[in-house]
């Protein structure tokens, strides 16, 4: 099955077939992810450990049954390709929906928990493309650099000097040493 099939068929982007096998009354389509890299330095050169291999039932073609057997540590991947493939907050409300429909199919405890979470916070999800890439990223990584100022200090007995300190966290480079 054609990657362009796939898509227009099932509305399933991101994957390709990578083999076919036939059954009694059912087709199995092996499908994965068409590129896998590191999000943090690009390298393609990555392992993925311990997949878990699930049947996913597809919309029937024809007289047979259509099933696509996927490994589950690629929903994850799709659930992140979504950010980089969704041009606007309607493209990007059909995808999550359809990798929330999908992942409750695996009947994996876990990925039905993450697709109701998603489901729930869907509106705030989707602020992300109605406000322009819009994330409060930055926020949440300030208020971490102020509870390490709080951890580091024992609690400053001067306020003033603490607000300094708040001022001054811009400049300094947190980084764990391991």
């Amino acid at each position: 099955m054609s990657t362009s099939l796939m898509y227009h068929t099932q509305g399933i982007k991101g994957f390709q077939h990578k083999s076919s096998r036939y059954e009694a009354d059912k087709v199995i389509q092996r499908i994965e992810q068409k590129e896998f890299f590191c999000e943090k330095c690009g390298s393609c050169n990555i392992t993925l450990q311990s997949p878990h291999i699930r049947l996913i039932q597809g919309i029937p073609t024809l007289k047979k049954k259509l099933f696509f057997e996927i490994e589950i540590h690629m929903m994850k991947e799709a659930l992140r390709s979504i950010y980089k493939e969704a041009g606007n907050e309607f493209q990007a409300e059909a995808a999550l929906k359809n990798w929330c429909s999908i992942a409750r199919e695996t009947q994996v405890k876990e990925l039905g928990d993450m697709a109701s979470c998603v489901e729930n916070h869907l509106n705030g999800i989707l602020a992300y493309w109605t406000y322009n890439g819009l994330s409060n990223a930055s926020m949440k990584g300030f208020n971490n650099k102020i509870r390490w100022l709080i951890r580091q200090a024992y609690g400053y007995h001067d306020e003033e000097y603490f607000h300094l300190k708040i001022f001054d966290l811009p400049k300094i480079n947190i980084k764990l040493k391991l």
